[in-house]
């Protein structure tokens, strides 16, 4: 087996990879207790970890100085994170002034426990939040494609610092489905968009959208409190009715939303809101609302 030197002795590649992955749980931040089933079941050994400073340096922002839906414009990863959750504590979680504001304890394999600020939010974490948090309605890489589509279709506008001029300029719609998310150099976690056949060359950074357009286009999704727990013919065709009884207007992007919500059949919601619409008296469209 290939030998590897660290500090001063021989290790064999297996330990070595071992402890790397070892230290990649302890550096997001899980608590001791999860790192130890996560090793227990890996049959990883655990390295001795200090205590967890008890000071209370630890701080955190109030939620309500801090709402996402009274702010023009959002980033890239708060767009996100409402298409695919359509909640504001999703787009808080992923907002860099509220996340600046927390100041945790954080522990590294070569400096211990250390007292540090959320870090700035990207496309690369939400994958984090994906596999930890409540169920997303739609991945996150269906949201960026949505978004991307979105764009590309002139729905909506997205403004962005050009990189190599510096200038604050609105991306043109026929650039998009030729741009891809990366990570800038510098600040690794930092979203910024680089031309598919050059990925390593920025071409845009600091991408903000307005908030009205983004949730205009990807609508709140009521779920009625009586559809929560099951998911029967009825059940859909209730949920569906209360959802239009409570707002005629809704927006027919709803549908699907309100079927994955639900985690019923898509085909079912659809042919629900057909009914309903019908007996409202209004054309049965379903789909995703298409700018005007």
């Amino acid at each position: 087996m290939r030998m590897l030197r660290a500090e001063g002795r021989m290790i064999d590649d297996k330990a070595e990879l071992k402890r790397r992955v070892l230290n990649k749980y302890i550096e997001r931040g899980w608590s001791l207790a999860t790192i130890e089933r996560v090793a227990l079941r890996k049959g990883l050994t655990l390295p001795i970890i200090e205590p967890k400073p008890s000071d209370p340096q630890e701080s955190y922002p109030d939620p309500a100085m801090y709402d996402p839906m009274t702010v023009t414009d959002w980033s890239l990863a708060m767009a996100i994170a409402w298409i695919c959750w359509r909640t504001p504590a999703a787009v808080q979680r992923c907002w860099n002034a509220f996340r600046g504001e927390h100041l945790t304890w954080t522990y590294y394999n070569y400096s211990g426990w250390v007292l540090k600020p959320w870090g700035f939010m990207s496309l690369d974490r939400m994958s984090y939040y994906e596999a930890t948090e409540s169920p997303p309605i739609m991945s996150l890489t269906a949201g960026r494609q949505s978004l991307w589509e979105a764009l590309t279709h002139d729905e909506m506008k997205a403004t962005a610092v050009e990189a190599t001029t510096g200038k604050v300029l609105q991306v043109a719609p026929f650039e998009w489905s030729k741009l891809e998310p990366t990570i800038h150099r510098e600040d690794q976690a930092t979203d910024c968009l680089s031309d598919r056949h050059t990925p390593t060359k920025e071409k845009y950074r600091d991408l903000t959208l307005l908030r009205r357009d983004v949730v205009s286009v990807w609508p709140e999704v009521f779920v009625p409190a009586s559809a929560k727990r099951r998911t029967s013919r009825q059940n859909v065709i209730a949920a569906v009715a209360e959802l239009i009884n409570k707002n005629p207007t809704a927006p027919q992007g709803q549908a699907d939303a309100l079927a994955v919500k639900l985690g019923a059949n898509r085909d079912s919601v659809r042919a629900a809101w057909k009914l309903a619409r019908e007996k409202q008296g209004k054309p049965a469209k379903v789909g995703r609302p298409r700018k005007k």
